[in-house]
Parts: structure tokens; sequence; C-alpha cells
């Protein structure tokens, strides 16, 4: 109750508390309501801070040396820390009241400014495991951590421990930013940015098996790492004649020709990744065939021809004798017909070449018997001789 003769002083509120202030940056101010309770006139004399931390605080109070019964003025309060972590001192009202001076409890947070290690972070790698410990320093620990900003790499995440780790799946550069809450809820920020760059694309396949001429061909390249789907294309060089390369990594075709290709075939996956791989692929003679295999026999005089066939080379054909003999009167031309007229019987054995177009070979050995025509005798029958009569 207040005195009916004499000024009394009532405070609202009775004390202030500013919270997590930067270090040496001033508080929003916060007010004090000094009102005269009693009858009397309110003379105050003074006002000031004083305590442990009265630096930190300071007031202006520029209508508050005398009130009148029933009135009030304000008393503004900043807080300017000038160290981090909590920080304390009193405003002393200096007064003609009885309980002079009247003193109101000033507390504050200070929150200095973090330092994160590291200040930068690592680059990372598609599809490799990634993990980077962030720390920050200068306020009360246990710090939590959290992204307040921006956004991770696909596949990475930031536990409240402050360890950035997982697999990112997604190349490019990306910028987020931490924040660290310290025991005393001050809380400072950082900045990063983090680069992911491509992965190891690992083309398996080696080396290709060696084509055939006129041989259908066929082999799928294989490749591990990268992002789904895959294309490949040949860079450098050329294909052999016949074959060709789809964008799934097929190798197929007929080869045309003999010989080695060098080439080089790349891969690039759906992030745009990319490998690369030299070949050098030979393609190889077919093993040529002369048919038929065996000949049928010849007759002495009589005229003798023999169509050979090579149906695995590429014409035009040269077929030559490279081994023993042709019976006399038979000889190749240049069409692969054996043939002529022979003139002596026997048994010969010979051996012929053929190389197509392509410069493949192939030999057969051949044995051709002669033998003499049938001797026909005529007449067939002799006429019947006459008996004598008796």
């Amino acid at each position: 109750m207040c005195s009916s003769d004499l000024p009394q002083v009532c405070l609202s509120p009775s004390s202030l508390s500013f919270t997590n202030q930067p270090v040496g940056i001033p508080s929003p101010a916060l007010s004090i309501t000094i009102s005269n309770c009693g009858r009397a006139t309110l003379n105050i004399s003074g006002i000031g801070v004083i305590g442990a931390n009265s630096g930190d605080f300071s007031y202006s109070a520029p209508a508050c040396s005398t009130i009148a019964a029933g009135s009030s003025c304000l008393v503004s309060v900043r807080f300017t820390p000038t160290l981090g972590g909590n920080r304390s001192a009193a405003l002393a009202i200096t007064n003609d009241a009885t309980g002079s001076p009247s003193v109101i409890t000033l507390t504050g947070k200070a929150c200095g400014d973090f330092t994160f290690t590291p200040s930068s972070l690592p680059n990372a790698t598609q599809y490799r495991s990634f993990s980077q410990q962030l720390a920050a320093s200068g306020g009360a620990t246990p710090f939590t951590y959290s992204v307040t900003g921006g956004a991770l790499p696909s596949g990475l995440a930031l536990s409240s421990s402050g360890l950035l780790s997982g697999t990112p799946t997604q190349i490019g550069s990306y910028t987020f930013t931490v924040a660290a809450v310290d025991l005393n809820g001050c809380s400072s920020s950082q900045v990063y940015s983090l680069t992911v760059g491509c992965g190891t694309i690992n083309i398996v396949t080696t080396s290709f098996s060696a084509g055939t001429v006129g041989v259908a061909y066929s082999q799928q390249m294989a490749v591990t790492g990268g992002t789904a789907p895959l294309q490949y294309f040949v860079t450098d060089g050329s294909l052999p004649a016949g074959l060709a390369l789809s964008a799934s990594g097929l190798l197929s075709g007929t080869p045309l020709a003999v010989g080695q290709s060098t080439f080089t075939v790349a891969v690039i996956d759906a992030q745009g990744c990319i490998a690369s791989r030299q070949y050098t692929m030979t393609i190889q003679c077919s093993g040529l065939t002369i048919l038929p295999a065996a000949l049928p026999d010849a007759k002495t005089g009589v005229a003798y021809s023999q169509q050979l066939s090579f149906p695995t080379g590429k014409a035009p054909f040269t077929l030559t004798r490279i081994a023993g003999a042709f019976p006399a009167g038979i000889s190749v031309d240049s069409n692969g017909i054996l043939g002529g007229t022979p003139t002596q019987k026997g048994i010969f054995n010979f051996t012929l070449n053929v190389v197509d177009a392509n410069g493949c070979a192939g030999q057969r050995s051949y044995t051709l018997k002669v033998t003499c025509p049938p001797v026909v005798i005529t007449p067939a029958s002799l006429p019947e001789i006459g008996r004598a009569h008796v």
C-alpha cells in the first residue's frame, strides 16, 4: 500500500533480461517504468549501473528527475556485451522515497562470433563416400548443427553433432549455410560451398576378340560406375568395315575386309561424366574351302570337266597348283574349271591353293584317277558255222 504522505517507487518490470546479443553490438532498448505510487512528489537524485559487468549496460532517462504523485517516467536500457557468456549488473535509482536506492536486476547473455573448422570443404566425388566433421568454437559446448539455407548435395546429410557425410549422387556445385547453436542458445553460421565431381567410370572391356571376314560378329561392351543411361560412341579412328557400335555399347556386324583397325570408344553417363579407351581390333581371314571334297574319276581320251567352288571367300579368286602334278592333258583355268582330255592313265595327287579378293587363302589336296575307257570288241557275236551232211 502507498503511504498517504510520502512518495513511493514502483518499478515495472523489476528486472530486465537480454538474450543472445552479439559481442560489441548494442541490443534493442528495453524499458523500465518508474511510477510514483505515493502522494508526494518523488525526487530522483541519480540513476546508475552497478555490479560486476556494469560496463555492458547503458541507460537513458531524460525525464526522470522529478515524478509527481501518480505519474511515471521511462528508463531505456541497452545491453552491449564486451565479452561472450552470461553478464550481469543492476540499475540503481537513488531517490527520496523509503528504501532508496531502488534496484533493478540486469542480466544478459552475450554471444560471440563462432569460428568454424574447416573454413572450407574439400571436393567430393560422385558415388564415393564422403565424410567431414564440422566444428564450431567460441561458444559454450556442446554445439548443435543444422542447415539453415541452401541445399546439401543429394546423398549427403548433416548430423546434429556436425558430421557431414554420405555418398553424393549428383555432380555439381552446391552452396549452403550451416548454423551452430551453443549451450547458451547463442548461434552463428557459416556459408559453405561443396563441389561434387565425376566419379570413376571404368570401362571393363579391355579388348575386342578378333573378327573373321564374312562371319557375323557381336560383342557387348561392359562398364562399371556412372549414372545410367550410358551412351557409347567412337571418338577417334574407325571401326573395321562392316561393323558398327550402338549407343548401348554393342559392337556388331559382318566384317568385310582383313586387317587391323585402331579406334577409341568413349562412354558418357547421365551426369555428363565421361571415360574412354583405345582399342586395336584384328579382322582375320576365314578359312577358304575348295569344293568338291573329292574328284570323280577321268578316262583317257575322254573330255573331263569339274567346276571347283569357293563358298566362304570373296571373288575374284586366284587358283593355282602348289604341289603334285596334273595328268597329262588336264589343267585348271581362271574360272576354277579343272578340265581337259587326259592322255595317260594312272593315279595323280596334287594340291590346289585358292586366294580371294581379301587375300585369304585355302588349300585342298586331291587324288584324280585316270582309267582306260572300256574296250569294245566288235562284233558282239560270231555267225554260226554250219555242220556237214552225212
